[in-house]
């Protein structure tokens, strides 16, 4: 029987839907595929011939750290010859970042001899309806000054307020001010844009975090949040339930920290 061309093989690899892409033992891009300039933003011609850690996925750890030196999933796949599953925080090339699902494996050649390392890595959807933790938002709201201050990659935060939960306690019960809540906050959780965050930050406030945005987008974000509460009702026993929020709004500053970023939100409020 005769060998496949290893032609044939590229070929396939490259119009997968999957992202992958081969380096070789100086971790060269050889290889970059369809799937892999859908997810990354970088085409072919952008990244063949680069080494992948000059400034273009950027890697780094849900704590900002960069993976790119020794920690590369890749560099330590080769020096081992073990295949590596991560979970991993990919930069965009709009310079925004996007979780990612990274499996890195050798790539031998005839003799069995480690000649290079290929990755594949897939976008980590954020879940519709996705509400986080205050402790999250803040580990991720780290990641966002860290692009910031080694990129000066733009983002801002929303702080939103709900108005006339007492009322709806007051006139229909606590079970009914749940439901509210709970109906409008997963409103709010599938109308923000996919790379960005929600969560609680305080009682009755939710805190979002708006990736790559400068502030003229940011002011539209923080206005359609409000139209989109302001057109949400849950039925209830024949009525409608109806609440509004309020949206204050904050654009990172050189000098900024988490502390002072949503403080002044809430000044605003």
């Amino acid at each position: 029987m005769k060998a496949w061309d290893p032609q044939i093989f590229r070929t396939i690899l490259e119009s997968l839907p999957v992202a992958v892409y081969v380096v070789d033992r100086e971790r060269r891009i050889l290889l970059w595929n369809s799937g892999a300039e859908k997810s990354s933003g970088y085409l072919r011609h952008e990244v063949i011939g680069r080494l992948c850690r000059d400034d273009i996925l950027m890697h780094c750890n849900e704590h900002g750290a960069i993976l790119c030196g020794e920690a590369c999933p890749l560099a330590e796949t080769m020096r081992d010859g073990r295949p590596r599953e991560v979970q991993v925080y990919m930069q965009h090339k709009l310079g925004h970042r996007v979780p990612v699902h990274v499996r890195s494996m050798v790539v031998r050649n005839d003799s069995g001899s480690i000649v290079g390392a290929a990755e594949v890595f897939e976008d980590i959807p954020m879940k519709p309806g996705r509400v986080l933790d205050r402790p999250s938002l803040e580990t991720l709201l780290h990641a966002q000054f860290v692009d910031y201050e080694e990129r000066h990659i733009p983002f801002g935060v929303l702080l939103i307020q709900f108005q006339g939960l007492p009322r709806v306690d007051r006139m229909f019960g606590r079970p009914a001010e749940h439901e509210m809540t709970a109906e409008l906050v997963d409103t709010l959780a599938r109308s923000i844009r996919r790379d960005d965050h929600l969560g609680w930050w305080s009682e009755n406030r939710l805190l979002a975090i708006i990736a790559n945005c400068w502030p003229v987008a940011l002011a539209e974000i923080a206005e359609t949040l409000e139209e989109v509460a302001a057109q949400t009702t849950v039925p209830w026993w024949g009525d409608r339930l109806k609440i509004s929020i309020q949206v204050s709004r904050a654009d990172v500053r050189d000098g900024d920290s988490a502390d002072s970023l949503v403080a002044r939100c809430e000044e605003a409020i």
